[in-house]
């Protein structure tokens, strides 16, 4: 039982109060674990005031509690049906028992019961199914609202064939219409050109090759990727992000959607250091330390031999991924492609995952 003469904290706003000073005096709460209860919830900026949370942290907080009322209907549900169980079991023991001699103790009134009893949980179960698929589904549909950005944040990001390597009619439609939905939540911004200086050139090459993507910027001093990605068909098996577009297989054995936000998510790295600090960051913060560096393909033997990672908490193990040149991670791509497939399930396996990829796209590091 809580002591009524314990410090009383109100969450609704994140303030806190002390009831009484003589409750304070008589309590085991002190100063220092409240104040230390405040910086943590509830941080305060240089003159002492609470902070506002921002727009981007409000909106993960509300997703969350879409999440949190799915959840609690799931709960309801995995005790129904456990209940349920039970009842036909205990049922199905009276069957298996009903060719002895009935006493006339109530036995077979104690059968009968059994059997309505697991009748009347299952017909309440199917119907609170059923309500219960329908609040799922209109969950699911307000997760995706959501999570979606203004029209004005969201991402410039543009297809056009390339002439080298064309992509086929059918595969280009279904590229567009992928590329369509990644836009409706992607909030980072216009890929806006990386400025490479050019004496960085000669290393650049070697890292793409020839010919070179790079173009001369009006300064004539830089070198820029372009923005708009070339779409093109893989010639190999596995679809990829290239520095001037994607490459997509569609016998790879993923959708083509997948495959589009996937690769396409390679571009926002390329196009922010902040961007690609956070995901490096995030990948060593799940690495094992020391660091333990393995081949792919001990866990994944469709993946080539030179294909390195981080051994590390990475329920996907392709998530800590090392690329010799270091110029890309895949905890970016391989997050938006969770996160636009099924953005719930995403949050309840991989939260702290799933955490960067909101701020993603949601455009913390837009322009950095």
């Amino acid at each position: 039982m809580r002591d009524k003469n314990a410090a009383r904290f109100d969450m609704r706003e994140g303030d806190f109060f002390i009831v009484t000073k003589a409750s304070v005096q008589s309590s085991a709460v002190t100063f220092a674990e409240i104040l230390k209860f405040d910086e943590a919830k509830h941080p305060r900026d240089k003159a002492g005031k609470f902070k506002e949370r921002g727009a981007i942290e409000q909106k993960f907080r509300d997703f969350q509690a879409l999440v949190k009322r799915g959840e609690r209907e799931d709960v309801h549900l995995d005790r129904m049906r456990k209940g349920m169980a039970e009842a036909w079991q205990v049922w199905a023991e009276d069957i298996k028992n009903r060719k002895k001699p009935l006493k006339p103790d109530g036995a077979a009134a104690k059968k009968l019961d059994s059997y309505k009893k697991a009748k009347a949980l299952e017909e309440e179960f199917h119907a609170r199914y059923e309500t219960a698929r329908m609040k799922k589904s209109e969950l699911e549909k307000k997760v995706r609202k959501l999570l979606k950005v203004p029209e004005d944040q969201r991402s410039s990001v543009t297809f056009k064939p390339d002439p080298k390597a064309p992509a086929n009619d059918f595969l280009t439609k279904q590229a567009s219409q992928a590329l369509a939905v990644l836009r409706q939540f992607d909030g980072s911004g216009p890929l806006v050109p990386t400025k490479f200086p050019a004496d960085k050139m000669d290393e650049l090459k070697k890292i793409f090759g020839e010919p070179s993507p790079f173009v001369l910027n009006d300064d004539g001093e830089t070198y820029s990727i372009p923005t708009t990605l070339h779409l093109a068909k893989a010639s190999s098996g596995r679809a990829h992000a290239t520095i001037a577009g994607i490459a997509l297989a569609p016998g790879m054995g993923h959708s083509v959607d997948r495959q589009v936000f996937h690769e396409v998510a390679h571009h926002i790295e390329m196009n922010s250091f902040a961007a690609k600090a956070a995901a490096v960051a995030f990948r060593e913060s799940q690495a094992n330390q020391p660091r333990e560096i393995y081949k792919l393909n001990e866990v994944n033997h469709g993946l080539e031999d030179d294909e390195i990672a981080l051994r590390g908490k990475f329920p996907d193990p392709y998530v800590g991924k090392l690329y010799k040149d270091d110029f890309s991670t895949e905890v970016i791509s391989t997050g938006v492609e969770s996160y636009l497939m099924d953005p719930i399930r995403f949050s309840q396996d991989r939260p702290e995952h799933f955490k960067l990829i909101f701020e993603v796209m949601h455009g913390k590091y837009r322009g950095q």
